[in-house]
């Protein structure tokens, strides 16, 4: 009984490759997204200056005012919605990279079975008084 199913030549699985290639893609878009709004959020937090106290006793030179592009509480919303956009971004990388390596994987596994069967096939075909295939 021969087994034909790994004999089938060119690369399988087409919609798994497409599969893989767009969740890398995606997860490439979306860590680079993250890591815009982490750095974005960062910067804004680091340059935004602290709330000085009201000072009811006038001042003769007015003080200059550091104005933030985003006030800190959005940006630390925009610190939390990074590090998500960033990590679900890394696990479609994860997803695409495992999806590769499985249909590798597979395509080693066939290669695999096509050797073992073609020396299957010698050891049938050839006399019992012959020597060893693997000569060590």
């Amino acid at each position: 009984m021969k087994i034909t199913s790994f004999r089938v030549p060119g690369p399988r699985y087409p919609a798994l490759r497409v599969i893989g290639f767009l969740c890398t893609l995606l997860g490439t878009i979306l860590a680079t997204i993250g890591a815009g709004l982490l750095i974005y959020g960062l910067y804004v937090l680091a340059t935004v200056a602290p709330a000085l106290p009201s000072n009811p006793a006038p001042v003769a030179a007015p003080q200059p005012q550091v104005a933030a592009a985003l006030p800190p509480v959005v940006a630390g919303f925009s610190l939390l919605w990074s590090f998500g956009i960033l990590f679900s971004g890394l696990q479609l990388i994860a997803l695409g990279a495992f999806l590769r390596l499985m249909i590798h994987l597979e395509e080693n596994t066939r290669a695999s079975a096509q050797m073992l069967d073609e020396l299957r096939s010698r050891l049938e075909a050839s006399p019992a008084d012959t020597g060893a295939i693997f000569p060590s």
